[in-house]
């Protein structure tokens, strides 16, 4: 048995495309993640997330999230956002 019969024999249910049955898989990461990491979801919500084929896309995709939160706590403090400022180190790829 392969990986795919595997992930069908798991993850699909019955005659669902293939398309969902990765969506559901790749809901069930983000959710796996973010319980990780202690998310303040309660009970009943579920993560919101993203798939990316590379690191790169991964990697920016969070780095705006993370722009989009301080955004939006500046502005409820009454702080100036405008002008982020996010320190990295020296190996930090930019594209």
């Amino acid at each position: 048995m392969n990986f795919q019969d595997l992930f069908f024999f798991f993850f699909c249910k019955g005659d669902e495309p293939y398309d969902d049955c990765l969506f559901y898989m790749q809901n069930r990461c983000v959710n796996m993640i973010a319980h990780l990491f202690n998310a303040p979801l309660g009970d009943s919500e579920t993560a919101v997330g993203v798939g990316t084929v590379g690191s790169s896309e991964a990697i920016m995709l969070a780095g705006l999230a993370f722009k989009r939160k301080w955004q939006n706590k500046r502005k409820a403090e009454g702080k100036p956002y405008d002008k982020p400022n996010i320190v990295t180190g020296a190996n930090v790829q930019v594209l």
